[in-house]
């Protein structure tokens, strides 16, 4: 199932001179429930606001989760998950980024193992979670799990978030190479995920880099990077338009395997001083 996130012009006379809105912002999304799964426990959401004083202050979010748990509580997990943190990001007070990004990500870990708590039929459920909140050329990301996040320019591709699994641990601490890493039977071993604990503390921080008009955003869950090289990631993030990108990465992930659900966002620049809308089209 593709998610495509078109931006359609209107009048801009109400937009302020302000100079964080001469950078906007576009999101191509994409999710595949893969070639074994019987159900997508994966969601994606981009989330642009349409009234200009909350994208002045709090900019635009992605959010890509990966839920875990059986009788379909992964999907449970990861949509309360995504509606959570948005809600409760573009509705906390104050503009500091990094503030608002972990307490919607605290809000969302409550609210699932709240849930698993309380009903059996959802026990154990939890998810992975890879938020960016952009603004200006201001990034700011949130991460817990196994779901990830790229930068790509011309410049190269950067990983910026690290896993949280087993295997990650072992490679910090020297005990296995790159190569071990990349091929050991547990590497997909999750170590932290929202909704397993009561608290969960995320790695939230800002990259220092700005976000320049040529680079690209990608936010993705481990069934597509387990089957794609970085430098497969970069040539086709860098080569190809969003679409075309995310269709390129599915179909090679599932013929190489495609074992589990895939899902990813890529984020780019539209300067554009207009307001824009969004609006949403699935297929």
């Amino acid at each position: 199932m593709f998610f495509s996130f078109f931006n359609k012009r209107s009048s801009g006379m109400n937009t302020p001179p302000d100079a964080l809105h001469q950078v906007d912002y576009r999101a191509f999304a994409a999710t595949d429930i893969g070639n074994v799964r019987k159900t997508n426990e994966d969601e994606v959401l981009f989330v642009r606001p349409h009234d200009t004083t909350i994208r002045r202050d709090k900019g635009v979010l992605g959010i890509v989760a990966d839920g875990m748990g059986g009788h379909n509580c992964g999907e449970v997990a990861a949509r309360m998950a995504v509606e959570t943190i948005s809600e409760q990001f573009f509705t906390s007070k104050g503009d500091d980024l990094l503030k608002g990004l972990a307490k919607a990500v605290d809000k969302a870990n409550g609210n699932i193992f709240g849930l698993a708590q309380s009903d059996a039929t959802h026990k154990g459920m939890g998810t992975t979670c890879v938020v960016a909140a952009l603004r200006g050329k201001e990034l700011c990301l949130a991460h817990v799990g196994d779901s990830r996040a790229y930068k790509v320019s011309a410049r190269g591709i950067s990983q910026l978030t690290k896993d949280h699994t087993y295997v990650q641990s072992l490679f910090d601490q020297g005990i296995i190479s790159e190569e071990e890493k990349d091929s050991h039977p547990e590497k997909n071993y999750i170590t932290k995920a929202l909704g397993t604990r009561k608290q969960v503390i995320p790695d939230v921080f800002r990259v220092p880099a700005l976000f320049e008009s040529d680079d690209r955003l990608l936010l993705c869950t481990d069934g597509l990077y387990d089957y794609l090289s970085a430098e497969e990631i970069y040539g086709i993030v860098l080569r190809e338009k969003p679409s075309e990108a995310a269709r390129i990465m599915i179909e090679m992930a599932k013929n190489r395997g495609g074992h589990d659900n895939m899902s990813l966002l890529i984020l780019e620049q539209r300067p554009d001083t207009t307001t824009l809308s969004v609006t949403k089209t699935i297929s």
